[in-house]
């Protein structure tokens, strides 16, 4: 064996150039990290936030709404990444989380630092001033994104549509578009979960009746279709998985998508030729939240370049510009064609309560 040795120059280059290489390295990794956060600047903004937090104290943050178990992988990351700030969800939504917040409000004793909700359940929180208005630096998204008086962003959307069983119905015979559902072929093969009751397939329902898409004329072809009605999301997968009904109309496709993933023969149909429906959701911070630079770290990470591919991975579209977060299986945002304009955000919730007692009458 050949022992080399090193003169003193040679050892004080040597060591010199290691030195070198680990600075670079550290260089590479700090520039890696702060284009997984956008960039430099929104990794300061965010540190600054993060200190903040650390500084006054706030150790955990509690977040209300109904998609703990979706996000979990977001949550997680931001938790890794933030290690200081301990994530605790409440899943509450809908009625539910009006009265919750109300409560926290009229007590003074406030729990909850931020809401992760949709567009609809927002307005009613901010006509009651309850959501500190915030606009992330982060956030470079479509000012279409950005709620009333700029009080938040909403960083996802929530694909809504149908899907169907691929043992029964082929690629080439599904339904491609709105129109050609309610057709006499589908007669006895669609289910929808009930457009009645609050939530995603209202939301769905409304924002094509006011699309003009799903106009009475239509609504009666869907009943006349001995068209299923389940109650909800949950038990509509159970029928179109056991063959009651072919195809199902109404869950979000990240829910749809969890059964994909555990073997299930269902598809998500989606981009459709006619219309598409991507329903918003937002983290708003909550007026006198007791976590307040904690809450405004979240609501502003989930716009960083690591955030939306996460939120793309758990079955939503990222709304930050540059395609950062889309679902597997499903067209980069800016290739879907056909979005639905939504309503008003100010208007959604009124015209909810009205399209659901026509549904009622429509469909029941």
């Amino acid at each position: 064996m050949t022992r080399m040795t090193l003169t003193r120059r040679a050892a004080c280059i040597a060591s010199a150039g290691i030195a070198t290489m680990l600075l670079l390295a550290g260089q590479a990794s700090a520039q890696s990290d702060a284009d997984a956060l956008g960039g430099a600047d929104a990794a300061a903004s965010l540190e600054a936030l993060y200190q903040q937090a650390i500084s006054n104290g706030e150790n955990k943050l509690v977040i209300y709404g109904g998609l703990a178990k979706a996000y979990k992988g977001v949550y997680d990351a931001f938790q890794a990444r933030y290690p200081e700030i301990e994530v605790q969800t409440q899943i509450v939504f809908g009625a539910a989380l009006f009265a919750r917040i109300g409560q926290e409000f009229t007590s003074g004793q406030h729990v909850a630092d931020i809401v992760h909700v949709g567009a609809t359940a927002m307005v009613p929180l901010l006509n009651a001033n309850q959501i500190e208005p915030f606009t992330p630096e982060t956030a470079k998204v479509d000012p279409y994104w950005v709620g009333p008086d700029n009080a938040f962003v909403f960083s996802s959307l929530n694909v809504s549509g149908y899907f169907y069983n691929t043992d029964l119905v082929s690629e080439a015979d599904r339904p491609t578009s709105w129109g050609e559902l309610v057709g006499p072929e589908w007669t006895g093969k669609v289910g929808i979960s009930d457009p009645t009751n609050p939530g995603g397939t209202a939301e769905l329902f409304m924002t094509l009746m006011h699309a003009g898409v799903m106009t009475d004329d239509y609504l009666g072809k869907l009943k006349a279709n001995d068209t299923k009605i389940d109650a909800d999301w949950a038990p509509l997968v159970q029928t179109v998985l056991t063959g009651q009904r072919a195809v199902g109309v109404g869950p979000v496709y990240g829910m749809v998508n969890t059964a994909i993933q555990k073997g299930a023969p269902l598809k998500y149909n989606f981009p459709l030729d006619d219309a598409n429906v991507l329903l918003p959701i937002g983290f708003a911070v909550i007026k006198n939240a007791p976590d307040m630079a904690a809450a405004k770290l979240l609501a502003s990470w989930v716009f960083t370049p690591e955030a939306q591919a996460l939120i793309g991975a758990a079955g939503f579209y990222g709304t930050q510009e540059g395609d950062l977060g889309t679902p597997e299986g499903l067209p980069p945002l800016s290739k879907v064609p056909n979005i639905v304009e939504l309503p008003a955000l100010t208007e959604r919730a009124g015209m909810q309560n009205a399209a659901r007692e026509e549904l009622t009458r429509l469909l029941k």
